[in-house]
């Protein structure tokens, strides 16, 4: 596929930092760059987390959400996650970085509010459901 042009036209090349700078003078175009950088550091925040509490609270509550979106009743104790399910997937529903994901599973199971047989994860819904409760004052 070949482009051709119809008319005359005309490249101009403006350096960069000039360009930046004369927008960074424009009311419009700083509210944008304000608005953008804003939302990366909401996202950034709420990704890392306030402290490790407000980050336990993001898993415990993803974890439940997650077993009961994929099909666990609320009469149950134990769900098993399918091994498609893995940490990574797990992480980005609960909205936080793989690593400190890891780290809060790895108290989790030393609490025994969580298992890991092979690859599975396994969850206590009861004492997760109590944890949460204990912790913010939510039953879920």
């Amino acid at each position: 596929m070949y482009l051709k042009a119809l008319d005359k036209c005309e490249l101009i090349s403006v350096e960069k930092q000039y360009f930046l700078d004369y927008l960074s003078i424009r009311p419009v175009f700083t509210e944008f760059i304000l608005k953008k950088l804003t939302g990366q550091l909401h996202q950034f925040v709420v990704k890392m987390g306030i402290n490790g509490k407000y980050q336990r609270d993001r898993v415990l509550i993803g974890l439940i959400n997650a077993a009961y979106s994929l099909g666990a009743e609320r009469e149950e104790d134990f769900y098993q996650f399918p091994t498609v399910i893995n940490h990574y997937f797990l992480a980005d529903y609960c909205d936080l970085d793989a690593t400190a994901f890891s780290k809060i599973c790895k108290r989790l199971v030393d609490e025994r509010l969580i298992f890991l047989k092979k690859r599975q994860i396994v969850i206590h819904l009861r004492k997760l459901r109590q944890a949460v409760k204990e912790s913010q004052g939510i039953y879920l």
